[in-house]
């Protein structure tokens, strides 16, 4: 099923020569598709990889996909009863019917993607993370090496007391 999503958008958005745009419709397609997931782990953990290779395969930047899918796993949380785990508690109560809170997810997860991606990139490109004379995003390729090079605790086996 997963892989069958991540060909078929990564297939329908081929044609599509702006990342801009393409990204954009990734993260669309990565929070609507939790209104057919009961489980924001299940959702991450299903989605983030492959939509996010398929934003990147479109050229959009790997931190901004990062951090973009990421602050939307949280913020869809709501969008449906079942979308997180206190969800189905508050809808248990009776305070609020189905269609009401499925309408009302849609509303607040449209609210969230104008802040996020409208608001949230105006306020990227004034702290410079958007000027492509500075550079898009800081080069991290020295902290990644760093990482890769340096010995995995699993990799040593500990002396063990007498």
């Amino acid at each position: 099923m997963i892989s069958f999503l991540a060909t078929t958008l990564k297939g329908s958005l081929g044609g599509v020569n702006n990342w801009v745009l393409g990204f954009l419709l990734v993260v669309l397609a990565y929070v609507y598709i939790h209104y057919f997931i009961a489980s924001m782990t299940a959702h991450a953990t299903a989605f983030f990889v492959p939509l996010g290779l398929v934003a990147v395969g479109m050229g959009a930047p790997v931190p901004l996909v990062v951090l973009v899918l990421g602050f939307m796993n949280s913020l869809n949380s709501g969008t449906t009863h079942y979308g997180s785990g206190p969800a189905p508690v508050f809808f248990g109560s009776g305070y609020i019917d189905q269609m009401s809170w499925w309408k009302n997810g849609l509303i607040v997860s449209v609210v969230h993607l104008v802040i996020w991606l409208g608001i949230g990139e105006i306020w990227w490109k004034v702290i410079g993370c958007g000027n492509r004379k500075v550079g898009r995003w800081p080069d991290l390729s020295h902290v990644i090496a760093t990482a890769a090079s340096s010995p995995r605790t699993s990799d040593t086996t500990p002396e063990r007391p007498s």
